[in-house]
């Protein structure tokens, strides 16, 4: 009895653990979990994990840290540099200009250098090359009245120390991180150019014995130039430059013009796309004086718009503070290499 017994127990036992391998060689795709004590997860819970963990390095890989030098300070874009900075590193040969000429500008070619980059001594070098005499080099850095606090524009000016010859004005400004020139100007020989650290210009001289012409400009944040008003005051056969105004294009035997015998003369202003006119000392004589009337009435016909002379200098009004004086900074003193 005791070995029938026996023998049942030792069944008993082969079959437990026959079952219990069954158990353990099911599906190797099913998954395990196990609670314990030491919060443990899955394994599929942990292949996400690692996935997330790997998903957040890559991100942050994406983002560029600034870079370092070696004084510990980050070499941050240049267009964060402040304005001032730029200047000083253009001043001291460490960044170049570049130069935009305004082709709206008939003398453009004139006034400035090619198109591209230039240092200051580059820059420079076009200015001696092609202007001559004695050069004060100077610089100014001021905020016209039509920016904000912060948006400061260099004036760099060559100044003859001989009136009879050319001076040179550029100005630059830091823009879309580079330095650049958009407005440049030479003036001298009977011609004058004032400007003041508001950002006013006025800019004129003679043309001739019978022309004198004005023109008023504001510096705007970039270092272009805008103008209200270009104004010309004429004499006699001067007076047929108008029509150039009026129609560019028109053929020059076709153009208004008054004979040397007028003593006619003309305030013209262009301002807002308009030309404006006025007339004063219409001749005495009554044939000269009809051949006055219809000069004009032909103007107005190519669109110039007559006004009494109160009415056409009202057009040139301007809020200038003449105590407003650029304060200059010298550079150096150099010679120019033309004869001309």
């Amino acid at each position: 009895m005791k070995k029938k017994f026996l023998m049942c127990v030792m069944c008993f036992a082969v079959l437990g653990t026959a079952l219990a391998g069954c158990g353990a060689s099911g599906s190797t795709t099913d998954e395990v979990v196990v609670n314990t004590d030491d919060e443990r997860v899955s394994d599929s819970d942990k292949t996400s994990d690692e996935a997330d963990d790997k998903d957040a390095d890559e991100d942050a890989a994406d983002v560029t840290a600034p870079a370092v030098t070696e004084d510990g300070g980050d070499t941050d874009e240049e267009e964060k540099i402040p304005r001032s900075d730029a200047y000083e590193m253009f001043l001291a040969g460490d960044m170049n200009v570049r130069v935009i000429p305004d082709t709206s500008d008939e003398y453009y070619e004139y006034d400035y250098p090619t198109a591209g980059e230039y240092s200051y001594s580059e820059l420079k070098d076009y200015v001696l090359e092609y202007f001559p005499g004695t050069f004060d080099i100077k610089y100014s850095i001021f905020t016209p009245a039509s920016g904000q606090e912060g948006e400061d524009v260099l004036a760099l000016c060559f100044e003859n120390e001989d009136p009879s010859f050319s001076s040179w004005l550029g100005l630059m400004a830091y823009n879309d991180g580079e330095l650049q020139l958009k407005y440049c100007v030479n003036y001298g020989y009977r011609s004058y150019f004032d400007i003041y650290y508001t950002g006013d210009i006025l800019y004129g001289g003679s043309g001739g014995a019978g022309a004198q012409y004005q023109d008023y400009m504001q510096v705007m944040p970039d270092s272009s130039v805008v103008t209200v008003y270009n104004a010309a005051f004429l004499y006699s056969s001067w007076c047929d430059e108008i029509s150039y105004s009026l129609d560019p294009d028109m053929e020059y035997e076709d153009r208004p013009s008054l004979n040397d015998e007028s003593g006619l003369q003309v305030t013209r202003v262009n301002k807002d796309g308009k030309v404006y006119i006025s007339a004063e000392s219409y001749s005495d004589n009554k044939s000269i004086k009809a051949d006055e009337e219809a000069f004009l009435n032909e103007l107005v016909e190519l669109g110039a718009i007559l006004k009494d002379s109160d009415f056409v200098q009202a057009q040139m009004e301007n809020s200038i503070d003449e105590n407003a004086v650029m304060n200059w900074f010298d550079i150096e003193t150099a010679e120019g290499k033309s004869e001309f």
